[in-house]
């Protein structure tokens, strides 16, 4: 199938998500667009992605987060946001 959504090819997405047909889902749409796709499964997991990502400077071009996701207070400690 050919998609026109152009530019996609050099994009990172990160997916916090702890639902397993859900990541399946989302991962194999985005690859079908050859967008790269990194999977956490929790949101402790996706704090640490993040933050590895951003220490490295390679980050992530958009992040799909689990709207009902739950952060205890001391993850959300580890996270700053410019």
């Amino acid at each position: 199938m050919q998609h026109q959504f152009a530019g996609h090819k050099n994009l990172r997405v990160l997916i916090v998500e702890d639902n397993s047909k859900a990541i399946q889902l989302f991962s194999q749409c985005l690859k079908e667009l050859e967008v790269q796709c990194v999977i956490a499964e929790s949101g402790k997991e996706g704090i640490s992605l993040l933050n590895s990502a951003l220490e490295k400077g390679n980050l992530f071009d958009t992040i799909f987060l689990k709207v009902g996701l739950v952060l205890k207070e001391e993850e959300l400690v580890s996270l700053d946001l410019c």
